[in-house]
């Protein structure tokens, strides 16, 4: 999976092998810097179980900061 969003850009996949091929197709056209394990990203919390195969999205810190400002 390739997610862009202006000049950032996140891969995932499940195969190592189709992951590094795609990090060296991208390295050759453009300059990147690995910034290891995604946390956040545009402002949504990134969780990974690998042992499950699942990848969480999830947005709960902005919500937490907009229900104190509400309440």
């Amino acid at each position: 999976m390739l997610l862009v969003y202006v000049d950032d850009i996140l891969l995932f996949s499940a195969s190592t092998a189709l992951l590094d091929s795609a990090e060296q197709m991208l390295e050759m056209q453009f300059k990147c810097s690995k910034m290891g394990e995604v946390k956040y990203y545009l402002g949504m919390h990134v969780e990974r179980d690998v042992e499950k195969g699942v990848l969480r999205l999830h947005q709960r810190k902005y919500w937490l900061t907009l229900s104190d400002y509400l309440l």
